[in-house]
């Protein structure tokens, strides 16, 4: 699917498996249950360590080494790195293999180059366990309007010197929010001004309470309709619904409570049924 000018794929499922690929950035989000179509990814970002999320980690990163492929590098929590690894090494232990892999932290604000010329900043998010959530940022540059229709050579020159020829801005294409409680929303401002906002929704109607969902660190629908006055997106993919609702039910409850400003904008990513 396409949301804004990002390709992506979802398969999500609280409490089963989430993953998200994004395959014209050659990066995935969490692994869930490690997919086939996702060991090409040597670079996987992780919202959160818990199974349905993380437990592919160990399959990944042996396929690849199985198939000959370079180490992935794996983005992690703050706080997380040493568990992983201790994961990894008892792993090692079970296999009697190596699973050669990089374990990172990248810290809330800082940059991380991706392709296409795209940016990665990483931000908290409010879950029971350390979790964070991504931005991506796309760059461009256009030459200023006092060097339009000047000579390459000229402009070559000028570039030798050190003057600076080209404005250069970004944009705010994407924001995942992992899984998280409503407070994302209303205090992170990358969240509400993504163009495309991948958000999570995990519960819908009263069969589980807003205090049930904000203890077990998610969000529920009547919190978003609550704040629909918040997001400035174009477009926003609400997932990881609870396996507890059909995909009717899914749309005839986001279509009885979003206001249709909101719902005109909102596209369900349902979980998968076999």
């Amino acid at each position: 699917m396409q949301l804004a000018d990002i390709r992506l794929e979802v398969e999500s499922t609280a409490g089963l498996e989430t993953w998200i690929d994004l395959p014209e950035l050659k990066l995935a989000v969490d692994l869930g249950r490690s997919p086939s179509r996702l060991i090409a990814r040597a670079r996987v970002l992780f919202t959160h360590s818990h199974l349905d999320h993380l437990a592919g980690l160990p399959h990944h990163c042996g396929s690849r080494a199985l198939m000959g492929m370079d180490a992935p590098e794996y983005f992690v929590p703050p706080g997380e790195s040493e568990a992983v690894h201790a994961l990894l090494e008892a792993q090692r232990r079970l296999d009697r293999s190596e699973l050669p892999c990089t374990v990172r932290e990248l810290p809330p604000g800082e940059r991380l180059s991706l392709h296409r010329g795209m940016q990665l900043e990483t931000f908290k998010t409010w879950h029971n366990v350390p979790s964070q959530g991504f931005a991506f940022w796309s760059q461009s540059s256009k030459l200023k309007a006092e060097f339009q229709g000047r000579p390459s050579q000229e402009l070559a020159e000028l570039s030798k010197r050190g003057v600076e020829l080209s404005d250069r801005t970004e944009r705010l294409e994407l924001a995942i929010s992992g899984d998280t409680r409503i407070e994302l929303l209303t205090r992170e401002e990358q969240v509400r001004k993504a163009r495309a906002l991948l958000f999570e929704c995990t519960f819908l109607d009263d069969r589980i309470s807003i205090e049930k969902a904000r203890h077990t660190g998610h969000t529920h629908l009547d919190e978003i309709v609550e704040h629909a006055d918040l997001f400035e997106n174009e477009v926003i993919g609400l997932y990881h619904f609870s396996a507890r609702y059909s995909s009717a039910q899914i749309d005839a409850l986001l279509d009885a409570k979003l206001p249709p400003g909101l719902r005109s904008r909102v596209v369900a990513l349902h979980p998968p049924r076999s």
